[in-house]
């Protein structure tokens, strides 16, 4: 089969010569010259569908953000598409796995420190809530409030663990000195 490419319009910043950015034309206007603008055509053009959303509304960003991860739609392809440019990131959890990246990634040591309270697993740790301290509304609030967050944390986590195999470093491997 033949394959081709489907554009997809989600913005009009220039149309017949006239700069909507420098005259600051409102996105409503906008979309809306874009929408006369474009033709769509089935597989092929498309405008992007849109919905302002003010950025304080964090439920339905969150359900936006879920919604268009479930179709892998644009927004969610752009996130993780962030993820992927850091030619490096760690995760706070897994700090040795992270340092051990690192390392396989860049031919680079970390030092590791002689001993005491300061060096070794969980030394970088700090006090933190526990979920269970929390009754059941404040779990159910702070997982609708980071919905987005955790969703991005579970894709950053599987593209660690790619990254972990891709670098050969075993998921068990330890900071030992």
């Amino acid at each position: 089969g033949t394959r081709h490419f489907l554009v997809i319009w989600f913005d009009c910043l220039e149309l017949n010569g006239e700069d909507f950015v420098a005259g600051r034309v409102p996105v409503e206007e906008r979309l809306q010259a874009l929408g006369k603008a474009v033709t769509p055509i089935k597989h092929f053009v498309q405008v992007a569908k849109s919905a302002r959303v003010s950025a304080s509304d964090t439920e339905t960003l969150a359900r936006l953000f879920a919604a268009a991860r479930r179709r892998r739609d644009c927004l969610w392809l752009l996130a993780r598409h962030a993820l992927l440019q850091f030619d490096y990131f760690g995760i706070n959890e897994q700090r040795c796995l992270s340092e051990k990246l690192f390392e396989a990634q860049f031919g680079l040591r970390f030092g590791r420190a002689g001993g005491g309270a300061a060096a070794g697993e969980g030394a970088h740790r700090v006090a933190k809530l526990q979920m269970e301290e929390l009754t059941e509304p404040q779990r159910q609030r702070i997982a609708r409030l980071n919905r987005n967050d955790i969703l991005l944390y579970r894709e950053a986590l599987r593209i660690f663990r790619w990254r972990l195999r891709l670098y050969g470093v075993p998921e068990n491997a330890t900071c030992d000195a």
